[in-house]
């Protein structure tokens, strides 16, 4: 629980910053949740992050990671890691985003 408040701290400030694209929208909306089954986003699309599921605008340099010749965004530097590791843990059959565990 500690690393997880730790992180949730130094998301916090990245975002406080600028050094992270906001995690939110208006509120009531969602962003796309990206899965192997969906269509590959693109630049002004709101998606969820695989991995955290908070919902961010993509922009042409928001982190992604390919897998199977489609990209997928991500709404950090720690989300492409952990998408590289276990891509079917975030992408598999999903149509809601797990709740954040980084």
């Amino acid at each position: 629980m500690k690393i997880y408040s730790l992180l949730m701290l130094l998301a916090f400030l990245f975002v406080s910053l600028g050094l992270m694209p906001q995690l939110s929208l208006a509120e009531g909306e969602k962003g796309i949740v990206q899965s192997y089954d969906t269509p590959e986003a693109k630049a002004g699309d709101s998606v969820v992050c695989p991995v955290m599921g908070g919902t961010f605008t993509v922009t042409k340099d928001s982190p992604s990671v390919t897998i199977q010749n489609k990209k997928y965004y991500v709404c950090c530097g720690g989300c492409v890691e952990s998408l590289n590791k276990n891509p079917d843990k975030y992408l598999k059959g999903k149509t809601e985003p797990e709740a954040a565990h980084h």
